[in-house]
């Protein structure tokens, strides 16, 4: 068939008519037949969009009044923020709660039933394929729906945290705030300063009577030692006519005593600046300290009537004025220190006093600023509630998906005509094949002939 000119091939399409027509005719008798029996295929699409813009509404000040009034909004044109919607709609968790609404797909069916498509325009758009278009709309709409409540679960999860740790610093913020309230009523309890002048003036007083009391103890110690010393003398002269030995005044019981003495007469020093002398409080210690003032007096009696054996007036009424004047000496000596010590805490005070009020005013501060913390944290707080019960949308729905009318597979025109290109091209194809098959046979009939010997022919 090379070298041959066209009209010889239409020639052979023209003498095969009948078989290409055939062929052609049963390429699309085959596809109508498929097209017919095959299972209809419909399809459902959803149009969604993500707002580029915040939309979100703040329920306790201005920030995002914006979200209350009626501005547009936007998809966002980016292809990668688009790409990153389409992975949630794709993600396991959307894919799992679309399974357990519509039990009918199973996750396999849906990678392959469902696309996500961008348009041009950034819309996203769902399209679901399957033999009943009703189940096939639900689930396009169900992505949407599905999209936004994973979304608001992000946020709930995240304003639910924020929510504790806010309601953690409302509670450490409003301990904080009653701790500084009672520190300050503590100090003002302590102070009990109404008037730094008032309080200076006082304190001053105080100071000069301690002083004088101080100077008359002091002269009053001296008198008293000399004289211990006098009888002392006057005792152990006496004593030695009985007892050639040094003469004891001192035991456990006397230790004790004095030490008795020494800490009352710090407390009733203390006083001086606090209580006045006829304070119930006052009063008692005195009667205590008079009462171990008598318990001295005796136990050293009864120490140096031990050490003495003479009996007479004198020898008696040397052992009690020794007694006395020990007694008296030591509640000299224990007074000193402890009017010396409430000098000294007088003399603090009344340099404290110029930051007593200064300490006030930053107590003051702390409080107010605690408070300002605390009222910020309740708005604060309100806001994260009022955003918890907000139902937010992160997701527009521009298109609802609608049951389709049509199918979208098969398509009977699209079959028919791929069908009639596809049999018209195999039936020319054949009619050549046939026609080749022809042309071998008789050549090979033509060989055959020429090969055998002519009749009658000799050697």
């Amino acid at each position: 068939m090379h070298g041959r000119p066209l009209l010889h091939y239409w020639l052979i399409l023209h003498r095969r008519a009948r078989l290409v027509g055939l062929t052609f005719l049963s390429t699309i008798g085959f596809a109508v037949l498929i097209s017919v029996l095959l299972p209809k295929e419909y399809e459902a699409r959803s149009v969604m969009f993500v707002p580029s813009a915040d939309v979100r509404v703040s329920f306790r000040s201005n920030e995002n009044s914006a979200g209350l009034t009626s501005a547009p909004v936007f998809p966002s044109p980016d292809e990668d923020v688009a790409a990153l919607h389409i992975g949630l709609l794709q993600s396991r968790n959307i894919t799992d709660k679309i399974c357990a609404e519509f039990p009918q797909k199973t996750p396999e069916r849906l990678r392959l039933d469902v696309d996500f498509v961008t348009n041009k325009y950034y819309y996203l758009e769902v399209y679901v394929r399957d033999r009943n278009p009703k189940l096939a709309a639900d689930i396009a709409n169900a992505y949407p729906r599905h999209f936004n409540d994973l979304q608001r679960s992000f946020m709930l999860t995240r304003f639910q945290e924020t929510r504790r740790t806010l309601e953690a610093q409302i509670q450490k913020v409003s301990e904080a705030l009653a701790q500084a309230k009672e520190h300050k009523a503590a100090y003002e309890k302590e102070t009990k300063v109404l008037s730094v002048q008032i309080e200076t003036a006082k304190l001053t007083d105080q100071k000069n009577t301690l002083l004088s009391d101080l100077s008359n103890t002091e002269v009053d110690l001296t008198q008293s030692e000399e004289k211990l010393k006098s009888l002392k003398e006057q005792v152990e002269n006496e004593a030695k006519t009985y007892l050639p030995g040094e003469m004891v005044t001192t035991n456990a019981l006397i230790e004790k005593l004095r030490g008795e003495i020494s800490d009352l007469e710090l407390q009733l020093a203390g006083f001086a600046t606090d209580l006045t002398a006829e304070h119930p409080q006052a009063v008692a210690v005195r009667a205590q300290r008079d009462l171990a003032k008598a318990a001295l007096e005796q136990e050293i009696q009864r120490v140096l009537k031990s050490q003495t054996k003479s009996a007479d007036s004198l020898s008696e009424k040397l052992r009690h004025d020794l007694a006395v004047a020990y007694v008296d000496t030591d509640v000299l000596r224990a007074r000193i220190p402890a009017l010396r010590q409430s000098i000294a805490k007088i003399t603090l005070a009344i340099r404290e006093l110029p930051d007593r009020e200064r300490r006030f005013d930053e107590m003051d501060s702390v409080i107010r600023r605690y408070e300002a913390t605390y009222q910020a944290l309740l708005d604060k707080e309100d806001e994260v509630a009022g955003q918890l019960g907000w139902q937010f949308q992160s997701a527009v729905v521009s298109e609802v998906a609608v049951p389709p009318g049509t199918p979208a597979f098969p398509i009977l025109w699209l079959n028919v005509f791929i069908s009639a290109v596809l049999g018209l091209i195999a039936g020319v194809l054949y009619a050549f094949f046939l026609e080749y098959l022809d042309d071998a046979r008789r050549s090979m009939l033509l060989n055959e002939a020429m090969a055998e010997p002519a009749p009658g022919g000799g050697d």
